[in-house]
This record gives structure tokens, sequence and C-alpha cells, in this order.
């Protein structure tokens, strides 16, 4: 018999994810398993290329958010510096004012991928990394997705 009460399992998946390599690669792991298991999973990271070619490599679609992460860490040198001397308060200030100066590279995808287009691309399950855990919390309250 079939269960009629029986909630439909999501069938589409969106990972939020920033930062480096190191960041997105465990959201990748996460959607290969998802798409064996018969999900379509799209991943919104940065749109470097670092980034593309890793998703490509293990079969999920890109979607690019935010700023290219590879590129900043190349070209900014306050940025450059603190890594390199492993000065976590310089960091987060140098990410601060990043995201005050690109908030609306990340906010334009964030509203494509949601609200645009009738929704074409609204998951059923969107996954969220520390780094994005705001679009989380309003695609949780707000556009209701788990």
């Amino acid at each position: 018999t079939i269960d009629t009460n029986e909630e439909p399992k999501p069938r589409k998946v969106t990972i939020m994810t920033t930062g480096s390599r190191g960041d997105i690669q465990p959201f990748v792991a996460i959607g290969v398993a998802l798409k064996k298991a018969g999900y379509d999973v799209r991943v919104m990271t940065a749109p470097s290329e670092t980034h593309a070619m890793l998703l490509k490599d293990f079969g999920l679609e890109h979607v690019p958010l935010g700023i290219d992460v590879d590129r900043l860490m190349r070209e900014d040198k306050e940025i450059g510096s603190a890594m390199e001397t492993g000065d976590t308060l310089k960091f987060f200030k140098c990410i601060g004012k990043l995201v005050e100066n690109h908030t609306a590279d990340t906010v334009r995808p964030f509203y494509n991928e949601f609200l645009a287009n009738e929704g074409e691309h609204r998951p059923d399950l969107l996954l969220v990394s520390y780094l994005n855990r705001y679009f989380g919390f309003y695609a949780r309250h707000v556009l209701k997705i788990p």
C-alpha cells in the first residue's frame, strides 16, 4: 500500500558555499553523494576557475556566487599579507571590507537562483556553509526552503 501522508522527498538541492578550495571541497563530496542518490544538485560558490574546474571534474553544476576568491588572494596585498603572517584579525577585517563592497555580487545570484524566473531553480533543500548562514536563515524563514 502507498502511504499518501508521506511527505515527498526533496529532489532539487542547492549547496551554497564560500571560501577557498579547502572550504568547498567537503561540500563537493556531499554534492557527489547526493547526485549518486538521484538528486539534482547545483553548487553556488565563487566564480573562480579553480572552483569551476573542481565542480566540473565531479560532474556538479556550478552557479557563480560572490567574488573570485582565488584572484582576490593573488591580487589583494593586504589579504595576502594577513594569510602569510597568520594574522587572523587582519584577515577578518579584510573579509569585512569585502562583504561591504561586494554584497551585490552575492545577493544577485541568490535572488536569481531562488526568486527569479518563477522559481525555476528554487531548490527543495538548501545546504549552506557557515559563511553563508545568513542566506540559509533567509531561505528557511522567509522562503520556507529547509
